[in-house]
């Protein structure tokens, strides 16, 4: 018989459990007409820095590449099968993501997990992460960061240059967040 799950954990997907920044980065290099490692590993968090001055406006060519499935060949970062699926038997697991919840995007969001074999109990879709009721959160998000603190919510850092402002707990890796969620590791949170 299973212990019935007492706590919930929400996952953010982009930059947390897969690698979004590499994925785009094609289709913006194509965009602006650029080598593909002439646009750096971490851009800020809206992309403005590889568009510059070139009058593209980067939300229609991430659009575009939405369109065009960049969301199924996204890679999942190193570890996140593995540890979600780990943390899937501690927890209930809430993806949550801030993509628009169009039919493409969520299609391809449930298939991309699935492929990935990515458990999860609940698929959200919001731009306001904080009105979740969880235990705990991962994101990278420093809008989303600043309303989990707002509000006293338990929450973890997914480090990115463009969140260093944020005050909390961080993990830069999978690693790291089995070190701090899987109840056999050396800190178990609660």
């Amino acid at each position: 018989m299973q212990t019935p799950k007492t706590h919930s954990l929400m996952i953010d997907i982009d930059e947390v459990l897969g690698e979004h920044v590499a994925a785009f980065r094609p289709y913006a290099a194509r965009a602006v007409g650029a080598d593909v490692e002439d646009l750096y590993d971490n851009p800020d968090w809206d992309f403005e820095a590889w568009f510059g001055d070139s009058g593209i406006d980067w939300r229609d060519v991430h659009d575009a590449a939405i369109r065009d499935g960049m969301l199924l060949i996204m890679d999942p970062r190193p570890g996140a099968v593995e540890t979600v699926q780990e943390l899937y038997q501690h927890y209930k697991i809430v993806i949550c993501t801030s993509r628009t919840p169009d039919p493409v995007s969520v299609s391809d969001t449930v298939d991309w997990l699935n492929n990935h074999q990515i458990y999860y109990n609940d698929l959200l879709f919001t731009s306001d992460k904080s009105v979740v009721d969880v235990s705990w959160r991962i994101d990278d998000s420093l809008h989303q960061i600043k309303a989990f603190a707002s509000k006293g919510q338990k929450f973890v850092i997914w480090d990115a240059p463009y969140n260093q402002v944020a005050i909390g707990p961080r993990v830069r890796s999978w690693d790291d967040v089995a070190k701090v969620f899987i109840p056999s590791s050396l800190m178990v949170v609660g």
